[in-house]
């Protein structure tokens, strides 16, 4: 097991691509270029950023589909952000997890601006993918970062909805879809 983190650091340290579409290219289009080490660091450190939420999760005992969510969009959201090659076809592996919780963040009482902020991540990625599949032009940093910046913004409303107790309580079984009505 050691021996593939070890291999995985040794490719991050000889990796000389310039641009993938990661935090690394939002970062860019602020004009913040950090070195590859240092970026190597800090995908270490949202990787284990991650785990300990996952686990915190696990030690407070939340419902299993609470933990899953969590862990599958984090995960999701790691990779796309700090994984090592990401391409624009990768960030379908947001959907999901974005679509599930744009369904929530409509379904339940969420505040407007997390409403807004989702919808706001749906169509950057849309366009994102949209410019990268069906039109020829001549691809920089700023349209590059449309979907990493939308990630980036999916990100931190899953963060707040994954963390807010509030947002995951169940409706009873008379209000959920599909469910028989029990009389008294």
């Amino acid at each position: 097991m050691f021996e593939q983190y070890q291999r995985w650091f040794s490719s991050r340290t000889a990796d000389k691509r310039e641009i993938t579409k990661n935090l690394g290219v939002v970062l860019m289009a602020l004009h913040i270029t950090p070195s590859p080490n240092v970026f190597m660091v800090i995908q270490v450190l949202a990787g284990a950023i991650v785990a300990v939420l996952c686990l915190f999760g696990r030690i407070r005992e939340w419902a299993q589909e609470r933990l899953l969510v969590g862990m599958f969009t984090l995960g999701s959201c790691w990779m796309l952000l700090f994984g090592p090659a990401t391409e624009g076809a990768t960030y379908v592996l947001l959907a999901p997890a974005l679509v599930f919780a744009l369904v929530q963040a409509f379904y339940q009482n969420t505040p407007h601006w997390m409403r807004n902020a989702l919808c706001l991540s749906f169509v950057l990625i849309l366009l994102g993918q949209m410019l990268d599949s069906y039109f020829i032009y001549k691809k920089g940093v700023y349209s590059m970062s449309l979907q990493p910046f939308g990630a980036l913004i999916f990100m931190v409303c899953a963060l707040f909805w994954i963390f807010t107790s509030s947002l995951w309580t169940w409706y009873p079984a008379e209000e959920r879809v599909g469910s028989p009505v029990v009389a008294n």
